[in-house]
């Protein structure tokens, strides 16, 4: 069984539980800027299904929409909990493919997987950072 955190956008995500390659449970979230309750989500899909990680054999985390700091935040959170688990850990950033073949990929990766490794960050979206407008009430003093 792997575990799949699926990053839809800056503000839903949702966690799923692959049995065989097939979504079997899963559970839609919020991501409320500032707060991050993803793994409360998590622990609610474990408890409600009677899961526990010994039956985990892997993680994978899909984003198909998210600032930096939600994917190193998010990529990070998954390395630890994998590293903890001592299970494969696999990604997807931002592919142009449905999520049938985004969660068949991971299936993939995770299956050939026997060991944690570091699941490495990678954003490839423009910066969004802009100049603020707001009038500074400090000077600068050579």
């Amino acid at each position: 069984m792997f575990l799949i955190l699926y990053i839809k956008d800056h503000n839903h995500g949702c966690w799923l539980i692959l049995e065989k390659g097939t979504a079997k449970y899963l559970v839609d979230f919020e991501i409320a800027r500032g707060e991050d309750n993803s793994l409360k989500f998590l622990d609610h899909l474990l408890k409600r299904y009677k899961l526990n990680w010994k039956a985990i054999g892997g993680l994978g985390l899909i984003i198909d929409g998210a600032s930096l700091t939600q994917v190193k935040v998010f990529t990070t959170m998954i390395n630890i909990v994998a590293w903890q688990f001592r299970i494969p850990v696999a990604g997807i950033f931002y592919s142009p493919s449905n999520i049938d073949k985004k969660i068949a990929s991971i299936f993939t990766q995770l299956k050939k997987q026997k060991n944690f490794r570091v699941l490495k960050v990678k954003y490839n979206q423009k910066a969004d950072i802009t100049i603020s407008k707001r009038r500074q009430s400090y000077k600068i003093i050579k």
